[in-house]
C-alpha cells in the first residue's frame, strides 16, 4: 500500500511539467473539441444541440484560472474579459454615486430617510420660480413611488445626476475608456440600477408600515395582522439569501470537481462534466439543528441522478479533499475546509434540475419512469453507458489516505 502512495507522490510531481498541457485539453474537451462532438455522441439535430446547456463560460474561465494558480502559473484576460471588468467598474461607480447622493448607507431602512414627494411639494415643483421645488447635487432626491421615466420631478433628477456623475467622473483617475463614458451608456447602467432600488424601497416601505402599524394598532387583531406582515417580509428576505447560498455552494462544488479532474489526470471525464453546469449539482444542507466548526453537511439528493453518476461524483470530492489536505510541494490554502457532505438515512430527495444530452445510465431509471414522452425526448438522453471508471491505484491510494485520517481522529478522541 505504501508503494501505491508513493506512486501516487510521483504522479503528482509530473503533473507540474504537464498541467498546462492537461489544461489546454480540457478547455477544448469542455467547449466541444472535435473529439467529441455532441451531434456524433447523440445523433441529435442542430436545434437540439442548441436546447442543450454546455458548461458555462464563466465557471469554466474560473477553472481554468484556480488550475493555473495550482499549477503556478497565470492566465492573460481576453479583451472581451477586459472589457467586462471595465463594464463592472462602471457600473459600480454609477450605484456608488447614486448612493452617495441620496445619502443611502442601507437600502433595508430607506423608507424612513427618504420620503415621497407630498402633493404641495409636486405642485411647488410644478409652478417653479425661485420658491418652487428643485433637484440638486446638493438637495438630491427621488420619488420611488411615481414613475420613474414619466414624472417630471424624476426625469430632472435623472438628468442631474448625469451630469454630476460625468463632472465628478473627470477629475477621478480610472481605467475605463472614454467611449463608456458616455450619457447614453451611464444613463442605461442607471435605469436598470434604479428598477432594483425602488423594488428595494417598496420592501423598505413595507416594513416602515408593518413596523408603525405595531405602535399605532387600536387593538391585538390589528398588531396580529402587522406581526404576520412582518414575519412574512423576514421569511422572504430569509428564503433571498438561503437561494444565493444554494447558488454558491453548487458554483463552488462544480469548481473543485472540475478541477480535480486534471489534478489526478482524470480529464477524460471532462466531456461529461462539459454537459453540467453548477445549477446540475445536488444540494445540501447542514447537518443538525446548529453549525458547528467544521460544519458537516447532510446531502440532499438529486431525484435525477442516477446512483452511478453520484459515486462517481462523491468519490471526487473525495479526492478533492484530500488534495487540498495537503497539496503536493506547497503550503496548505488558509481558508474554510472543503464542506464534508454526508449521506443520512434521513436525507432529503429534490427533483433538482436535470442536464440535457447525457448518458442513459446518468439518469436514475425510476426518475425517467416518472417523464411524460416529450419531456423525456427533449432530453437527448445518449443510448449508451457512461464509463465512470477512476483507476484502481488511486481508488486504493485514497482509501489509505482515509484510513490513516480515522484513525489520528480516533487517537485524537481518545484522548480528549
Amino acid at each position: 500500500m505504501q508503494a501505491q502512495i508513493g506512486a501516487l507522490q510521483a504522479a503528482q510531481e509530473e503533473m507540474k511539467t504537464s498541467m498546462m498541457e492537461e489544461m489546454k485539453k480540457m478547455r477544448s474537451e469542455f467547449t466541444g473539441g472535435a473529439s467529441v462532438s455532441p451531434a456524433a455522441a447523440t445523433g441529435a439535430s442542430p436545434l437540439k444541440q442548441a436546447e442543450s446547456r454546455p458548461t458555462p463560460q464563466g465557471a469554466q474561465r474560473k477553472i481554468s484560472k484556480r488550475i493555473a494558480q495550482i499549477a503556478g502559473n497565470s492566465v492573460a484576460l481576453t479583451p472581451e474579459e477586459v472589457a467586462k471588468q471595465q463594464k463592472i467598474a462602471l457600473t459600480n461607480m454609477v450605484h456608488q454615486h447614486l448612493d452617495t447622493l441620496l445619502g443611502v448607507k442601507d437600502w433595508g431602512t430607506v423608507a424612513k430617510t427618504i420620503k415621497p414627494l407630498t402633493d404641495d411639494e409636486v405642485d411647488s415643483y410644478v409652478q417653479g420660480g425661485d420658491n418652487g421645488l428643485r433637484c440638486t447635487p446638493q438637495n438630491f432626491r427621488i420619488d420611488f413611488l411615481r414613475p420613474w421615466k414619466r414624472f417630471s420631478y424624476n426625469k430632472e433628477a435623472r438628468a442631474v445626476f448625469l451630469n454630476n456623475f460625468m463632472d465628478t467622473l473627470e477629475g477621478m483617475a480610472h481605467n475605463i475608456p472614454h467611449h463608456m463614458i458616455t450619457k447614453e451608456h451611464v444613463g442605461q447602467i442607471l435605469d436598470v440600477y434604479m428598477d432594483s432600488c425602488r423594488r428595494k424601497y417598496r420592501k423598505s416601505l413595507e416594513r416602515l408600515e408593518a413596523e408603525e402599524g405595531m405602535k399605532t394598532a387600536k387593538d391585538e387583531e390589528e398588531r396580529a395582522k402587522h406581526r404576520q406582515r412582518q414575519q412574512e417580509l423576514q421569511r422572504q428576505d430569509d428564503e433571498q439569501r438561503r437561494t444565493a447560498a444554494k447558488g454558491s455552494r453548487r458554483a463552488t462544488l462544480y469548481e473543485s470537481r472540475a478541477i480535480t479532474l486534471v489534478l489526478f489526470e482524470l480529464t477524460r471525464h471532462a466531456v461529461l462534466f462539459s454537459r453540467m453546469g453548477p445549477l446540475h449539482m445536488s444540494d445540501d444542507e447542514t447537518d443538525g439543528e446548529e453549525v458547528q466548526h467544521s460544519p458537516i453537511y447532510r446531502i440532499i439528493i438529486a431525484a435525477w441522478q442516477s446512483e452511478a453518476l453520484r459515486n462517481f461524483l462523491w468519490v471526487l470530492d473525495r479526492l478533492w479533499r484530500m488534495y487540498w489536505a495537503k497539496p503536493e510541494n506547497q503550503r496548505r490554502k488558509p481558508g474554510n475546509h472543503p464542506r464534508v457532505r454526508l449521506l443520512r438515512p434521513d436525507s432529503k430527495v429534490e427533483l433538482g434540475e436535470a442536464p440535457p444530452g447525457l448518458w442513459r445510465n446518468c439518469y436514475d431509471e425510476a426518475w425517467l419512469k416518472t417523464l411524460r414522452p416529450y419531456e423525456r425526448e427533449r432530453l437527448g438522453i445518449i443510448d449508451q453507458d457512461y464509463d465512470f471508471t477512476i483507476p484502481q491505484p488511486l481508488l486504493d491510494a485514497l482509501a489509505e489516505v482515509e484510513r490513516r485520517r480515522a484513525e489520528r481522529e480516533a487517537l485524537l478522541a481518545a484522548r480528549a
